[in-house]
């Protein structure tokens, strides 16, 4: 009865140590994410009308160069619903 016990606690562990590896690959191959496919289709849609040279916002977000210093900002502004 004691092996048996040990083999199924071994199984067990076998079994979540080889989900985890698994899990761990299937996560590191995720894409990660663009500046041009991920993050600039959703400032163009929503943020560059104002958000450009000449109009009324204070940045313009048309690049990554132009986006970049503000980052933190537009994560924080948009977490907490402030921009439209």
């Amino acid at each position: 009865m004691r092996r048996s016990g040990l083999a199924i606690v071994l199984a067990f562990i076998v079994a979540a140590v080889t989900g985890l590896a698994v899990r761990g690959a299937a996560q590191s191959q995720a894409p990660v994410p663009t500046f041009a496919k991920d993050v600039a289709p959703i400032l163009y849609k929503n943020c560059t009308t104002c958000h450009r040279p000449g109009e009324i916002a204070p940045m313009s977000l048309l690049t990554y160069e132009d986006a970049r210093p503000y980052a933190r900002a537009i994560f924080e502004e948009t977490r907490d619903g402030h921009e439209a």
